[in-house]
């Protein structure tokens, strides 16, 4: 199986450049993805046995369903985030942001991509497995909301209930090639709250 996946990895790894690429040139904003969205469904359309669906979050999620061909078990889900910063991008690459003010700061564009290509090996490896996979696709991450909504309004987590969630993101640190998993956690979550002081005038620290 090992060989399989490394196999179609190399088969892929030039059209995952591409996308990726495409999507950093092309950065869209929270809850903005439209074209994002757009990349993501076609290139899921293009995988045999994956059902796509759009729409999602309000608008900008994706959802891809893959069943393995060998009966039931278990259902995995699957999940990057898709949408960018309100960042300007200063290096001088050939695929750099045309978006002005906006870039994949965070590198959502390679998780994207990353997921995509899962997608791919895995849907050319449905008669190996069985159960389920979901491929989610989220936007506005970085305002926390696209999930809330994917999970409260489109009940991803449900039919068929999902057993496990897997996500990655990149961190400079780790080699290429190589997947760092953190002992605690690696990151925090965006979020919002508020604080009301009553008190004599200060440092704002």
């Amino acid at each position: 199986m090992r060989e399989k996946i490394l196999e179609i990895s190399k088969e892929i790894e030039p059209k995952l450049i591409e996308i990726r690429r495409t999507l950093h040139q092309h950065p869209e904003l929270a809850l903005e993805e439209f074209k994002t969205a757009k990349i993501v469904a076609e290139t899921l359309k293009d995988i045999p046995g994956i059902d796509v669906f759009e729409n999602m979050s309000d608008g900008t999620g994706v959802v891809g369903i893959l069943k393995g061909e060998k009966g039931c078990g278990k259902c995995i889900m699957l999940r990057a985030d898709i949408d960018a910063l309100p960042i300007e991008e200063q290096l001088n690459v050939p695929f750099k942001s045309q978006n002005p003010g906006c870039m994949h700061a965070c590198g959502h564009d390679a998780h994207a991509a990353w997921l995509l290509g899962a997608a791919m090996i895995l849907g050319r490896l449905r008669k190996e497995f069985g159960g389920t996979v979901k491929f989610v696709f989220q936007p506005g991450e970085e305002r926390g909301r696209g999930a809330r909504s994917l999970i409260e309004k489109d009940k991803i987590l449900e039919n068929p209930p999902v057993d496990a969630v897997f996500a990655a993101h990149a961190w400079p640190t780790v080699r290429a090639g190589q997947i760092g998993i953190a002992a605690k956690y690696a990151f925090g979550c965006a979020g919002v709250f508020s604080i009301k002081v009553t008190g004599k005038g200060g440092h704002g620290s």
